[in-house]
Parts: structure tokens; sequence; C-alpha cells
């Protein structure tokens, strides 16, 4: 039963975060971080090059340089119709001499890379390009695809085929995937939306999670708690400031959803009132089961070394589902990725993605939903039994069996 008292610890608590530079901080400048971090790299990567690549080459074939100049220029001309790279003719002597040459050549700056096309080249199907770094990824490109073709034509030319059966042989076949009842998006742009969301309520949780567990700790070892059990149980106090912690993950997830609204609504645009409702049901349950944790951390521990190990076994657990997308993204409705989903530390940032990714069975959603929700009810439940309990132990740091003994008792 949700008592006055509760309501006062539950206000407290969250005016006491809200009002906090670290919590205006995550909520304003964490979404930004977290785009930035997943779309700025494939940007830069992806953006033409400032100047043309000087690549050395060894051309046994003798007709592999010319053919690929001319490509690269027309094809993909550099701003000022340049071609995109300068080629170095190396004069093919014998295959260790042209690739000592060629690596001289790039540990000294001469040259950007070292490109041989040889005889073996021809016949594997296979290019040899040496570089120092990994460059531009877009040059990369253009330079594959014209190699590719410049082989290809060369091998159809020795069947006596004609230019038009050429290009009908060698003409790319583009594969566009397209989720069913969404064919206006693309599936590449759910995934990046649904690692946002996961990163996000990662983040809101440990970022949030960590000062209140550290707050629980430094409460009981200066003894004010003890002044606040005298007109409040355990329960009521723990129970506010849980939901006091929810309430602040509801403000983060309204000003992330308006920051969404107003700058990202193409990409967002496949969220319907009942994702949304979803997403917001699980980042508050998620959200709440793991201050639970938190806040069982903190009874049992007093101090910030004893705190930050454990606080890292937490972030791995949270990070987890980070690492299992992949699982997802390839086939979101398998056995083990459906088992995984009813795990409650899971639950939330799995269902997420795989509710952005395909579309989960409405009895999976309530299934997950109501475990996520005992989950919490039995954390709330024995996060408030350790607590009342560590009260009396004040000064004495408990062993894994007596926090056992506590949770049974």
């Amino acid at each position: 039963m949700f008592t006055k008292k509760m309501f006062t610890v539950l206000a407290w608590e969250f005016i006491q975060k809200v009002k906090s530079k670290g919590f205006i901080f995550s909520m304003i400048f964490m979404p930004v971080v977290i785009i930035g971090f997943t779309l700025i790299p494939t940007y830069f990567a992806d953006q033409e090059p400032e100047r043309a690549l000087n690549i050395a080459i060894a051309d046994q074939t003798g007709f592999a340089t010319d053919e690929l100049s001319f490509k690269l220029e027309t094809q993909f001309p550099l701003q000022n119709g340049r071609s995109p790279v300068n080629f170095v003719p190396l004069p093919y002597t014998t295959a260790d001499s042209v690739l000592i040459t060629g690596k001289h050549l790039i540990h000294k700056g001469i040259v950007d890379g070292f490109l041989v096309v040889d005889d073996e080249a021809i016949r594997q199907k296979q290019v040899r390009y040496f570089v120092k770094g990994a460059g531009n990824n877009r040059t990369f490109q253009n330079l594959e695809r014209c190699i590719n073709n410049v082989i290809i034509e060369h091998h159809a030319k020795q069947l006596n085929l004609s230019p038009l059966q050429i290009q009908s042989i060698t003409q790319t076949i583009n594969v566009k995937m397209i989720l069913i009842g969404s064919e206006d998006t693309e599936l590449i742009q759910k995934y990046l939306a649904g690692i946002i969301l996961v990163m996000m309520l990662f983040f809101a949780i440990f970022n949030s999670g960590g000062s209140f567990m550290r707050g629980i700790s430094e409460e009981k070892n200066n003894r004010v708690i003890e002044i606040l059990i005298s007109s409040i149980s355990p329960r009521e106090l723990m129970t506010g400031k849980i939901l006091g912690l929810g309430c602040v993950g509801l403000t983060q997830i309204f000003v992330w959803g308006l920051l969404g609204a107003l700058f990202g609504r193409e990409a967002l645009g496949f969220l319907t009132p009942f994702l949304l409702f979803c997403f917001a049901a699980y980042f508050v349950l998620g959200y709440l089961l793991f201050a639970g944790i938190f806040s069982i951390v903190g009874s049992v521990l007093s101090s910030e070394h004893d705190i930050q190990p454990v606080q890292a076994v937490l972030s791995m657990i949270g990070i987890l589902p980070i690492a299992l997308a992949i699982l997802v993204l390839q086939n979101p409705d398998s056995v083990l990725v459906t088992i995984l989903s009813y795990i409650p530390l899971l639950t939330p940032t799995l269902m997420i993605l795989r509710l952005v990714i395909s579309e989960p069975s409405l009895i999976q959603v309530i299934g997950t939903m109501i475990v996520l929700l005992l989950s919490l009810l039995f954390m709330l439940k024995l996060a408030s039994k350790i607590f009342h309990v560590s009260l009396l132990m004040h000064g004495k740091r408990p062993t894994l069996n007596e926090v056992i003994r506590w949770a049974r008792a």
C-alpha cells in the first residue's frame, strides 16, 4: 500500500536527483554523445578524401594500371575532377623484390599504399593491397570495385564476350530487406535506433543508479537513516527511494522522447503508440529493478572501495544485451533469444531490440512484462528486508552467507 510517508520520500529523492548537475548533463548531452559515437565514425569513414592517394602499383599484366586510372577518374572523381588515386608504377621483376620495394615506399611515407596486380592475382581473382593504416573507406571501396570490374572484363574479353554481354553478366543485383508492415523503413535504421535506445537505458541506469547506491551507503554510515527510521518503516523508506528514482527515469524518457520528436522525427517515424508504451514500460521496470539491486548493494556495503567492484560486475551484466544484439539481429524470434528475454536482468534491453527489429507476439510482450514486474516486487521486498537488518549490523562487514541468511529471514 502506498502511504503518505512513501510519497514524501519519493518527492525528496526525485527533487534531489533532478537538481543535480549529473542528471542535467546525462539527460541533455548523453543522447548526443551516444548518437555521436554511433554515427560519427561511419560518417567520417565514408567522406570523400581531401586529397588523391598515391599508390604504388606493380602491374605484371600490362593493362591494369591504365584501365584502373581511367575508371577511377571517370566514375569516382574528386570535387576537382581528378582521379582519387595517383598510381606510381613499379617495374615488375620478381614477386619478392616488388614486395620489398613497395613496403619500403610505404614505411618511408612516399606512397599511401601498394597494389600488386600479377598473373597470380588474375588467376586467383585476389589482388593484394598493402597499407600502413585503414585509410579512407570510400576510396578503398571505389578502388576495390574498379579492380573487380577490370579483372572481370579481362576474363570476359578472353571469352569473346561483347561489352553488352559483359555488362549484363556483371550487373550488380541489389537486395533490399523490407520488414512486413514497415515497407518504408530500412532494417539497419531500426537496428541503430534500437541500439541507441538500449544504450540510453544502460547509461541512465548506471549513471543515476551508481550515485543512488553510494548515497544509501553514505546515509547508513552517517547514521542519518537511523533518525529517519524512528518515523518511517524501512519498507516505506526503501520503496519511496526506489520509486523516486523511477520517477527520475520517467523524466528522462519524457525529455529524450521530446528531443527525438524534435530532431529525429524521420529516423524514429516507425515508433507507434504501442511501441512507445512498451519502451516506456520496459525502461521504467528495468530501471526500478536495477535500482532495487543497487539499494541492496548500498545497504550491505559501507565503503566506496567495496562498492566499485560490485558496480563493475553489474555494469557488465547491463551491457551484455548490447553484446547479444547480433543474435537478435540475425534471428530475433529464435528459441535462445526468446528464453533470454525472460531473464529479468536482460528483459528490458532484449525486448526493446526485438520490438524494434521484429514483431514478437503479444503473449511474449505481456509475459515478459509480468516477469519483470514480479521480479521488481520481489526485489523491493528483498531490498527492504536486507536494508532493515543491515541497520542493526552497523560497523560490521557482512559475509555472503550472512546476506543470504538476512534474505531468508
